[in-house]
């Protein structure tokens, strides 16, 4: 059977109280009609004893006037004998129509009838005596049994007509309360049984109804933010409704997922590898329909010395802000193989934009990074300042501002510049990363303390950690764009092919822990596993901690790898040292030597060679590499 619909469930619903509204009516209006009959009998019975009492007393009237006129034999005396004669057929007329109004009783009344009229006849009888002064006959009559008889049924006759009228009244109370009684209960039982279903009826109904539209509010809810939504049952609007949702939300995110795999085609594929230079990069899209922003990053190279980075967002959503976001990246490459200034490169962008396209406003910072000595200079076009991180672990963010693209036509930009030590990082974003909480302040103090976590435990992906950190499991009201850009070695490029050098001062700790940073971050890229870095870290601490407490002067780190195998050698010019005392075994009690012989635990192969003028400990790092070109 089909199941009701929400118009069919409202109609039943107010159908039910309806039907039991109707019998109350009826009921009602039989109570009413059943009062107006016995009204109406009452009425016939009361003037049917009033018109029996009259006739009786008005018999009795006639015999005292022909009694009066036997004494006097003055015909004033038989004025009421006259007129109860005259009148005596009407009354009893009128008894009898009386009485067929009544439903029964009848025969009483013709027994009463009957004897007043014999009565009339006897008055008559003997008035006709009295005129006749036959004294005889008068005393014949009066004594005779025909009129003591008819005395005695004229009393018999009243008495029970009387007595009749007044059991049938009885009985028809009776039956009227049993009725009335009856109906009370009847109606007493409709109005419970009409509360009771009515209250059952929209109970069932509401409870089911109002469990449907909650389901039907949490299925908007979801879809709405991209979840899985339980399926709604049935053939009702509600279930309409849902079917409904999800074909819109099915159709939105179609446009949505269209517009994103547009946006990604837009964005950097992959990013370059650039020796001494380890790059992550972390794009969210804000789910809201198919409102896609217009967020990118972007590097490249410009030289051989020089790489370009770009980060940017586009005023706007959708499939415009997309495609002016891609023109924008592009824009600013083919800018910066003209003129590698970052001010002269927005400059021309800014030009571009002006001219082509109209209300069009997008920000950016554009940055050109030398890989020889770490120079970077940069330019900011209306874009949040990209963040430092010192070697030192400090987080700071870059000065400088400038007029977002797309204004002024003749708009001018200032070139800064910072230098990027081995070991020091630029966090590039866009503001939807700093806007979760609307709090623009807020959000960068966020963004600096999940920098600076990250920095101490750094991840295979640092830019999509830090993202991580900062959304912290909440919705992106804006599409967000992070680039991570760390330098693990200068003049990289100079190096051979799988290998990488370090020179570091053993007295300093601040270039200790720079270089260990640096070479750190480059392990971090070159493998899938962040489960290893942290056995990684104990070696590479442990190795610089023992050219820290046997070099006094500067030492030699070098990091080498070849297929899946990397291996970390620190060299230094100190005093000699050895891994194993003479009996082979290390010396646990020693109070040096301890660190070694935890490196050695972890790492793959441990091995410490004597040169000429020092040291130099190689160790094995438990790390399985991906496949990389440096």
């Amino acid at each position: 059977m089909k199941p009701l619909g929400l118009r069919q469930r409202t109609l039943l619903l107010s159908a039910v109280p309806l039907g039991f509204l109707v019998l109350l009516l009826g009921s009602a209006l039989f109570l009413q009609w059943r009062n107006a009959v016995e009204t109406d009998e009452s009425r016939n019975l009361t003037a049917l004893l009033s018109h029996a009492d009259q006739a009786a007393v008005s018999m009795d009237r006639a015999s005292r006037s022909v009694l009066a006129f036997d004494g006097s034999h003055r015909e004033s005396d038989l004025r009421d004998y006259e007129l109860v004669r005259r009148q005596l057929p009407g009354t009893l007329a009128t008894l009898a129509q009386l009485q067929n109004a009544l439903p029964r009783g009848r025969a009483a009344e013709l027994r009463f009838a009957r004897a007043l009229t014999q009565a009339l006849d006897v008055a008559s009888e003997y008035l006709g005596y009295a005129r006749a002064r036959n004294a005889t006959a008068k005393a014949r009559l009066a004594s005779s049994l025909r009129v003591r008889r008819l005395s005695v049924e004229i009393v018999a006759a009243r008495s029970d007509f009387n007595e009749r009228q007044r059991a049938l009244t009885l009985d028809r109370l009776r039956v009227v309360r049993r009725q009335i009684a009856i109906l009370t209960g009847a109606l007493i039982g409709i109005c419970a049984l009409g509360i009771v279903v009515t209250v059952l009826l929209a109970l069932r109904f509401g409870v089911n109804i109002a469990g449907r539209v909650d389901q039907l509010a949490e299925n908007a809810r979801r879809l709405a933010a991209g979840e899985e939504a339980q399926h709604i049952g049935g053939n009702d609007e509600i279930a309409e409704l849902d079917l409904v949702y999800r074909e819109m939300m099915r159709r939105t995110k179609r446009e949505h997922d269209m517009i994103t795999i547009l946006q990604r085609a837009l964005l950097p594929q992959r990013l370059p590898a650039v020796a001494g230079v380890r790059l992550d990069a972390c794009y969210v899209p804000a789910y809201s329909g198919a409102d896609v922003g217009g967020d990118w990053y972007d590097v490249f190279t410009i030289s051989d010395r020089l790489l370009g980075v770009s980060v940017g967002d586009v005023a706007g959503h959708g499939l415009r802000a997309a495609t002016i976001m891609g023109q924008a990246r592009q824009a600013l490459r083919t800018s910066s193989y003209v003129d590698d200034d970052p001010a002269t490169a927005l400059e021309h962008v800014n030009r571009l934009f002006c001219r082509a396209e109209s209300s069009v406003l997008l920000t950016a910072f554009f940055a050109t990074l030398d890989l020889s000595d770490g120079r970077m200079r940069y330019a900011l076009a209306g874009h949040p300042p990209p963040m430092m991180v010192r070697t030192g672990g400090e987080v700071e963010s870059l000065a400088g501002s400038g007029l977002m693209l797309g204004i002024e036509n003749r708009a001018v930009f200032e070139t800064h510049e910072v230098m990027l030590d081995e070991g020091s990082a630029i966090v590039l974003f866009t503001d939807g990363l700093v806007e979760m909480s609307r709090d623009y302040l807020a959000g960068r103090e966020e963004l600096r303390q999940a920098i600076e976590a990250e920095y101490r435990d750094a991840s295979q992906n640092i830019a999509q950690a830090i993202v991580k950190r900062v959304v912290a499991g909440r919705s992106a009201r804006d599409d967000i764009a992070l680039l991570f850009l760390c330098v693990t070695a200068l003049a990289a490029a100079d190096f051979p092919r799988q290998r990488m050098r370090w020179t570091i001062d053993a007295r300093s700790e601040r270039s200790t822990r720079r270089i260990k940073r640096a070479l750190l971050w480059q392990l971090g890229e070159m493998t899938d596993d962040d489960a290893q870095l942290p056995a990684v870290e104990l070696i590479v601490n442990e190795l610089l901690g023992n050219v820290a407490r046997h070099t006094p002067g500067p030492a030699e780190v070098e990091l080498e790898w070849s297929g899946e195998t990397a291996i970390v050698r620190v060299c230094d010019r100190g005093q000699p040292f050895a891994l194993r005392n003479g009996e082979g075994r290390i010396a646990l009690l020693a109070e040096d030597g301890r660190g070694l012989f935890l490196a050695q635990l972890v790492a793959l192969d441990l091995t410490v060679e004597r040169t000429g003028d020092g040291n130099c400990v190689s160790a094995t790092l438990p790390l399985k590499l991906r496949t990389v070109s440096r």
